[in-house]
């Protein structure tokens, strides 16, 4: 269960926080208010599953002096000092059977791949990066990610020259020797012993997404990556990280996914075709399969066959109910996959898109029934009217627990991410007196501070 998310240098925000998240976390907002950007770095740090150990010559004379520092005042012996720290790196593949950061940067209308990157692969299978445009003696300015050694369980042959062009980040657990330069000052509270466990930072160097607000801010303290900082009770599964959003829903399965699933889940067919009625009960009796794409290779999509009829693929129909198919199979096979000690993620943007107020409310009802009683986080970005007045009516009728409901409204300041929290029924009130998707003139919402600055 993710609990706080701190945040530097990301994309639009420059700065921000958010905190006390709840099983079901609604973030609402306008346009640019920063929803979509908290969804790529859960996404980014929850599907961050490749072991890796991280290698600066610079980072371990710091971490060699912490360590030597701390032998000292406890007045122990070490005699050596490990020259790496533990680190992951994304993996190949996510859920859906796609590259992360191929992902993210297509999302953005980029290029799946980073072809004049600043990483190369060693003959060991090690990848190293090179940040040229840090300054001076920086201790992410040359580092290297280096894979388990061959006979380590973890290990998955190392990286590629794939690998080179679509790695831009890797996540590292919070521990007492990682030096505070390391990390920019805001996220300095998270080195605190108290606040170790369960914390997770993550680094992420492609220039389009480290946020250039602060080098225009002369208070602005000079970290130059993006940086962000996640805490979390039980660590999300990185293989169980679903994020479903419009380019899912316009594209097609992955071989990966379809076959994974298919060989993974009893019934998959079976559940999606009923799950699918239960939204629209014109489709309540059809059969579904997934199936290898006629004109696309390397691909599958879905077929639709209601009674007498021939097979139709899901593009074909309306796209509200493209929509609802490629989530609600993607969504119930990752259901059959989570589980207490390998707990999922489901990340939903915009579920509104194409969807009629009466069918969306039907399917986030379908959501809600398959989430709430096994070990799937959801966050979902919106900012739809009928969205919100859908899941105020799930929460008043019990579907879902308000104890487990909490929304977050957003805006940004000039790089500064405002939040102001809604918890459970709360956002019933809220919506029965004002638009909690539009900020209030004269809100008064406490910014996230540096304790520095505090």
């Amino acid at each position: 269960m993710i609990e706080q998310l701190a945040i530097h240098r990301f994309r639009g925000v420059r700065r921000g926080k958010l905190e006390d998240f709840g099983k079901f976390n609604i973030l609402i907002g306008p346009n640019n208010s920063g929803k979509t950007s908290v969804l790529e770095m859960l996404y980014l740090t929850g599907a961050s599953g490749r072991d890796c150990a991280l290698h600066s010559e610079t980072l371990f004379e710091k971490v060699q002096k912490m360590v030597r520092e701390k032998m000292e005042s406890s007045q122990n012996n070490l005699e050596t000092i490990d020259e790496t720290i533990a680190g992951f790196a994304p993996l190949a593949n996510d859920f859906t059977g796609r590259a992360p950061w191929s992902r993210i940067w297509q999302r953005h209308g980029q290029s799946p791949r980073w072809e004049a990157g600043p990483a190369d692969v060693t003959l060991e299978n090690s990848l190293d990066v090179h940040l040229k445009f840090l300054k001076g003696n920086h201790v992410l300015r040359m580092f290297r990610l280096i894979p388990p050694p061959s006979d380590d369980i973890n290990n998955y042959g190392g990286f590629d020259k794939l690998d080179a062009q679509t790695v831009a980040s890797f996540a590292l657990p919070a521990k007492d020797i990682l030096p505070p330069d390391l990390l920019p000052a805001c996220l300095h509270p998270h080195l605190a012993e108290a606040n170790l466990a369960g914390t997770w930072f993550t680094f992420a160097w492609h220039p389009s997404f480290i946020n250039e607000m602060a080098q225009a801010d002369p208070k602005a303290e000079d970290f130059p990556l993006a940086a962000w900082a996640v805490r979390q009770r039980d660590r999300v599964d990185p293989n169980h990280v679903l994020l479903f959003d419009f380019h899912a829903m316009n594209g097609p399965f992955t071989p990966a996914f379809r076959n994974m699933a298919w060989k993974t889940v009893p019934d998959w067919y079976e559940k999606i075709a009923d799950a699918l009625g239960r939204v629209y009960p014109e489709l309540a009796s059809c059969r579904v399969e997934i199936a290898a794409n006629e004109t696309l290779d390397n691909s599958y999509t879905g077929y639709i066959r209601l009674p007498g009829a021939k097979p139709l693929a899901v593009d074909h129909f309306g796209d509200g109910a493209r929509h609802a198919f490629k989530m609600l199979a993607s969504l119930i096979a990752l259901k059959e996959m989570a589980s207490e000690e390998r707990p999922g993620l489901f990340l939903w943007e915009d579920p509104e898109l194409f969807m009629h107020p009466s069918a969306l409310s039907s399917l986030l009802q379908e959501v809600t029934t398959i989430i709430r009683d096994c070990p799937i986080q959801m966050f979902l970005c919106s900012q739809s009217k009928e969205v919100l007045d859908a899941i105020v009516k799930l929460a008043e009728k019990g579907a879902l627990p308000s104890r487990e409901l909490q929304s977050f409204q957003l805006q940004l300041r000039e790089g500064q991410l405002l939040t102001q929290p809604i918890t459970g029924e709360t956002l019933g009130v809220w919506m029965e007196y004002g638009d909690p998707r539009v900020p209030e003139e004269g809100l008064e919402v406490v910014p996230f501070l540096a304790e520095e600055e505090v």
